[in-house]
């Protein structure tokens, strides 16, 4: 189980995959495994599915390897096909599984690459195909995310167009990743374990026959009234060829990345959640046949005395994942309203909470009059109420001398920043 994701623009593919490793027995997940192979530094492969089938391949390929060119390697009747053929056909099905990769070869001398995608069905046989210009290919279990693959290519699009303007390409790589996260993130986090993919992702690209596996610093954070939190974690390679996660703000804490067919039942290791990802709130705790969920956003900027209300519906879809049904929200909500006011009032502002993602849910019988009627009653509490059983975590008037001494504290601060830099 696991996520790995492609896009290809002209002599140009970033590739975004995560590190999580899912065992049955004893049933665990944990973020140790390194899901890249390269065979004789010119071609490489991300692999999902089946570790103990890729295993059998690749040990089958390793001696044909320099036989296998950008010309021949997607050829019917090539080496590289009739191998795969023959090791995957004689791989019985009920002992491995339907699995898949994404890859690339180089061409040094031309300074070219091609991209391919791989399935693998035991007991039949292999399909290779180019993953050609302009195309984005999503595999692993992140690949049931509802609509991931058009959703993300209208995005990864409209970022190359921004590439192609003032962008390196590691910026441009990076903000396709953020896409992706942003995705994932908006199922809720209930979506990492069901779907077994990582909180965290990681990048690699290739351009003309250059290939390189992305080390970074990220930091950054999240912060409202309610809750916050800062990051900040690095993707490392050893001289030794390790490669680590590392969370700085977690006492420097590492976790390792094993090669992925050194990966066994025994592997140690835990959840790389430097982000508190998996404390989010979850839109799978609301989800019912009879009723509606709603997703709101609340931003208060007090010193301009402006609010901004967002309320949007999540929809739910279900999903077979090997013989089991299994519901997902969709990451792509729908939009209901959002209204700002300005003005609010210097004290009244207090009254309001910065929140960035609460939901709740009304039956099936009310979301028809409350969608209708909500664009004209967004700022009316006492009707809000009636639906949104939180509401005070929103709205909740304070004492007229605790917002005194509110606006004292921030005029007092202020008045000290003037100081300090006149």
């Amino acid at each position: 189980m696991t996520i790995i994701a492609t896009y290809r623009r002209e002599d140009i593919a970033i590739y975004i995959y995560d590190s999580l490793l899912t065992v049955k027995e004893p049933n665990k997940q944990l973020d140790a495994s390194f899901k890249f192979i390269a065979l004789e530094e010119r071609i490489g492969i991300f692999l999902s599915g089946d570790v103990n089938l890729w295993k059998k391949v690749i040990d089958k390929l390793e001696n044909k390897i320099s036989f296998i060119t950008v010309d021949n390697i997607l050829d019917f009747d090539g080496i590289f096909r009739t191998e795969l053929n023959k090791v995957v056909g004689e791989s019985p099905s009920n002992r491995y599984t339907y699995s898949r990769a994404l890859g690339f070869i180089r061409d040094d001398v031309n300074k070219r690459n091609l991209q391919f995608l791989l399935e693998l069905n035991p007991g039949k046989g292999c399909l290779i195909t180019e993953v050609p210009d302009g195309e984005l290919k999503v595999i692993g279990s992140g690949s049931y995310v509802p609509d991931i693959e058009p959703l993300l290519k209208y995005k990864f699009d409209k970022l190359f167009v921004e590439y192609k303007k003032h962008l390196d390409l590691y910026h441009f790589a990076s903000n396709c990743r953020e896409e992706i996260e942003g995705l994932i993130q908006a199922c809720g986090p209930s979506i990492y374990k069901i779907l077994g993919i990582s909180t965290v992702l990681s990048l690699a690209y290739i351009v003309g026959d250059y290939f390189i596996i992305i080390g970074e610093e990220r930091e950054g954070g999240n912060f409202t009234k309610v809750k916050g939190h800062r990051h900040k974690f690095s993707t490392l390679k050893s001289e030794k060829g390790e490669v680590k996660l590392l969370d700085h703000l977690d006492k420097n804490k590492g976790y390792y990345l094993n090669i992925v067919f050194d990966t066994t039942p025994e592997t140690s290791g835990e959840i790389f959640d430097p982000r508190f990802s998996y404390y989010a709130e979850d839109p799978l705790k609301y989800y019912c046949e009879n009723s509606t969920v709603y997703w709101i956003d609340q931003w208060v900027e007090e010193d301009y005395q402006f609010l901004w209300r967002k309320i949007e519906r999540v929809e739910y879809r279900k999903c077979n994942i090997r013989g089991k049904t299994v519901i997902i929200p969709h990451p792509n909500r729908h939009k209901i309203v959002s209204q700002w006011r300005e003005k609010v009032g210097v004290f009244k502002i207090f009254d309001y909470q910065n929140i960035d993602e609460m939901y709740f849910s009304i039956s099936k019988e009310q979301s028809e009059y409350f969608e209708k009627e909500l664009a004209s009653n967004i700022f009316n509490h006492a009707w809000l109420k009636k639906y949104i059983t939180k509401y005070d975590l929103l709205y909740k008037p304070q004492s007229f001398w605790k917002k005194y001494k509110i606006v004292i504290r921030i005029k007092l601060s202020e008045l000290r920043r003037f100081i300090k830099f006149r």
